[in-house]
């Protein structure tokens, strides 16, 4: 079972799991859910089991006290500054969906520390007809988890 660890910082935390031995760091960042990464540790440990000889893999998720406005380039500044605390650098990235806009925002904001990136299913900029699709999942979260945070 793999260990949920965290990280506070002044005004938030954030919640990240690790796995793998290699001497290379790839963090994940994956893209938005209404569930939370971290409650599928071994399931992600698994799908990545034949890179852990060669990395030790960190994934972090989204800061756990959202503010009412908070923006992509907030999301990779809070993520660069809990990686920083965490003592990570030098790392390979990759980003998912909400996850790979994160990516490359860090990647621009923080060249010194990403020695490779890597994104999947992600656009630099949210497009007009995505926007209804991002509606629909705020509602859905609305009903997951019954907040009304965004």
């Amino acid at each position: 079972m793999i260990e949920i660890q965290s990280v506070m910082m002044e005004d938030y935390s954030m919640d990240y799991f690790r796995f793998g031995r290699g001497e290379k760091t790839l963090v994940i960042l994956p893209g938005i859910s209404v569930q939370s990464v971290m409650n599928s540790a071994d399931a992600v440990s698994d799908a990545f089991q034949m890179m852990q000889e060669d990395f030790t893999i960190y994934v972090f998720d989204r800061r756990k006290e959202l503010p009412r406005e908070y923006s992509i380039y907030d999301m990779a500044s809070d993520t660069a500054a809990v990686i920083r605390q965490v003592g990570i650098s030098d790392i390979y990235l990759f980003g998912a969906s909400q996850g790979g806009m994160i990516a490359m925002t860090m990647t621009i904001e923080n060249p010194d520390f990403v020695k490779k990136l890597a994104l999947a299913s992600t656009s630099s900029h949210v497009k007009d007809e995505q926007y209804e699709s991002l509606d629909e999942w705020i509602e859905l979260a609305k009903k997951e988890t019954g907040w009304d945070f965004i």
